[in-house]
Parts: C-alpha cells; sequence; structure tokens
C-alpha cells in the first residue's frame, strides 16, 4: 500500500489588477516579505508561507474573481482581522484579506 501524501505547504495564487499596491498592502499592512517581485508576477512570504500574485490580463478577470477569493490564515492576528483594514482605497478595496 502506497502511504498518502502529505501536504507540507499550500502557496495559492491570486489575480490582482495592480501588482505594485498588492505587494505594498501585503507588506506594509499584514506583514508579508517580498522574495520575488515584477510587474507581471510576484511572491510574498511571512512565516515560511508564500502567496503568489499574478497579473490579472484584464478588468473582466478582476470582475470574475472579486468577492469569490479569499484566504483565511489561522493563528494570525493583526489589526486588520479587527476592522483596521476599512480605510483600503483603490483596487484593495472591499476585499477579504484575512
Amino acid at each position: 500500500m502506497i502511504a498518502p501524501a502529505i501536504a507540507k505547504r499550500i502557496s495559492p495564487m491570486l489575480a490582482v489588477a495592480d501588482m505594485d499596491e498588492t505587494i505594498v498592502f501585503y507588506q506594509e499592512v499584514l506583514g508579508f516579505a517580498p522574495t520575488m517581485t515584477s510587474p507581471e508576477y510576484s511572491i510574498v512570504a511571512r512565516n515560511g508561507q508564500t502567496i503568489h500574485f499574478m497579473k490579472a490580463a484584464s478588468e473582466d478577470v478582476m470582475k470574475c474573481v472579486r468577492g469569490h477569493t479569499e484566504i483565511y490564515i489561522e493563528g494570525f492576528r493583526h489589526s486588520c482581522a479587527m476592522g483596521a483594514c476599512e480605510n483600503v482605497q483603490g483596487p484593495l478595496q472591499n476585499q477579504r484579506f484575512i
């Protein structure tokens, strides 16, 4: 019998409208560190976990994913979890990050 595979890490890849604004938000608000950045594809990391971002091909793509993508981070406490993200403006506004 083959032993079941064990997932050690899952790294989501999210479509984004504005790469720079996304990286700034994840870095300054959520405490992630950019490990790779480019206009089309970037990665941020925190505590051994990574999130990948890919520039959306069009606004139509963003319309499809807005409101349908969520990331739940277990054991993460941050002011954003307590409502401090209310002042986020631009493409990240009204998105759920944690």
